[in-house]
């Protein structure tokens, strides 16, 4: 049986030529997310961005998909003006990762959201963010952007039982955290499967696909540690795309 390919959408990254100051755009992501996919017996393409015309073939060429992390999402796209904690944006990145998980929704082709890539999934299923944790007034927001190393779990989150992660993990997690944009209106068709202990959405699977799942914090880190517990993920999503 042949490998299936999973599809890694790349972030933006912006680099300064230092002997002449020429700032030089690359695609890039984390090297991780191909580690995970190779280990987990797949083979792992990186995606760029691309025209929309060329979508639909990035698309036919894989079995699976990894909508990664990166920079903040630009707020119009959800109908609001930016926040003054807004991060770095990228307006490419931004139309052209919604068009595709939106084309990838429209087939049965499973994938993993992570972070960005989470949070861009709820938008096209038309939910909203929080642009920065300092917007919400319910509650007092643990911290969510971890000063400890990346494969390093800093928090808990709570898993329902009704789920794939639950699972995957049982009831009770442990995570790393780089983010400080949340979910604040859920999208269409997503159901909350995780929280953590400040009821933060970490989690969310989509109804009617045989493998569609979001999460906010970074399964490819943790996938180096020992326990080795976030690969199941990347095993999973595998096994789903072949």
């Amino acid at each position: 049986m042949s490998k299936p390919v999973i599809g890694v959408l790349s972030g933006i990254m912006r680099n300064i030529i230092p002997s002449n100051e020429e700032v030089i755009t690359k695609m890039a992501t984390s090297v991780n997310y191909f580690k995970a996919v190779e280990k987990a017996g797949g083979v792992p393409i990186m995606l760029p961005i691309t025209s929309k015309e060329n979508i639909d073939k990035q698309i036919s060429l894989c079995d699976g998909f990894i909508f990664s992390g990166g920079l903040d999402i630009n707020p119009l796209i959800y109908n609001e003006e930016p926040n003054r904690s807004l991060g770095k944006i990228s307006i490419d990145l931004d139309e052209y990762q919604y068009r595709f998980i939106e084309m990838v929704l429209d087939t049965d082709k499973p994938f993993l959201a992570v972070c960005r890539g989470f949070q861009m999934l709820n938008i096209v299923r038309g939910g909203t963010l929080y642009q920065d944790l300092s917007e919400i007034k319910a509650f007092e927001p643990i911290q969510h952007n971890q000063l400890a190393l990346s494969c390093e779990r800093t928090q808990s989150i709570t898993i329902e039982k009704d789920s794939i992660l639950y699972n995957l993990f049982g009831e009770k997690h442990f995570i790393n955290s780089y983010h400080h944009q949340v979910i604040k209106k859920l999208g269409d068709g997503l159901k909350v499967v995780a929280r953590t202990a400040d009821t933060v959405i970490e989690a969310v699977e989509v109804e009617g696909k045989k493998f569609g799942i979001g999460v906010q914090w970074h399964p490819e880190h943790l996938s180096r540690t020992e326990d080795n517990k976030d690969f199941k993920l990347f095993k999973m999503l595998v096994s789903k795309s072949k």
